[in-house]
């Protein structure tokens, strides 16, 4: 296994990183920062989880400010 970027509409939001029989996930953008530490069994289930999550916070963002400019 190796590092993999995690893009999401095509912005990085973290890496992928081996750990033992896992892959760990590494933020580096906000909207990524709650899954930041978490472990995945396999890098697909890990960027369908990680995309979910930040396509749900970026549809919040915009319902709480409207979208942006």
């Amino acid at each position: 296994m190796e590092k993999h970027v995690v893009t999401v509409a095509g912005e990085a939001v973290g890496v992928l990183v081996p750990c033992k029989d896992d892959m760990q996930f590494v933020a580096v953008k906000l909207d990524a920062w709650d899954l930041d530490g978490r472990l995945y069994p396999s890098r697909s289930e890990a960027e369908r989880q990680i995309r979910q999550h930040v396509a749900l916070i970026r549809r919040e963002r915009q319902l709480d400010f409207g979208p942006s400019e």
